[in-house]
């Protein structure tokens, strides 16, 4: 249980060094906004097949919500911080296999380095300060879920 707390800390720690390269090099955020908007996609999606395809004969609930987030995110409906709730149930759910769980951690900090990136190009012109407090939400919503999801299931 605690092994899991601090590394749910740390992955979704991801976000804060996504703004961080974004505040390191400002001026790479316009031109960049595409493929950082391309890469978490890529991830989210990647994240998902590695779900569904360990979970798709053993767990059929783990694979609904795989495919409902999946369909969300094509549909573009949902805020960025809904989507660090989707991230929090696939952390738990991947926590779940320990060969699994290095790849489901890494996925999810990935994900955290352009949706921190493009965070903070949307929070542009705005003090560092309230550009990290907007981050430290999402962040929040990941460790809450991450972390209650074991009493959920």
């Amino acid at each position: 249980m605690l092994e899991n707390f601090l590394a749910s800390l740390f992955v979704g720690f991801g976000v804060f060094c996504g703004v961080f390269l974004a505040f390191i090099a400002p001026e790479e955020l316009k031109p960049g906004n595409k493929y950082f908007v391309f890469f978490r996609t890529l991830l989210f999606v990647s994240l998902v097949a590695v779900l569904v395809f360990s979970f798709y004969t053993s767990n059929l609930l783990v694979v609904l919500f795989c495919l409902l987030s999946l369909l969300d995110l094509f549909l573009n409906k949902i805020s960025e911080i809904l989507r660090f709730g989707f991230l929090g149930l696939f952390f738990y759910f991947g926590s779940q296999i320990d060969s699994l769980s290095i790849l489901v951690y890494s996925l999810i900090f990935l994900y955290g380095l352009p949706a921190g990136s493009l965070l903070a190009h949307k929070e542009s012109g705005k003090r560092w300060f309230f550009v990290l407090l907007r981050a430290l939400i999402p962040y929040l919503v990941f460790l809450l879920v991450a972390n209650t999801a074991a009493t959920l299931f």
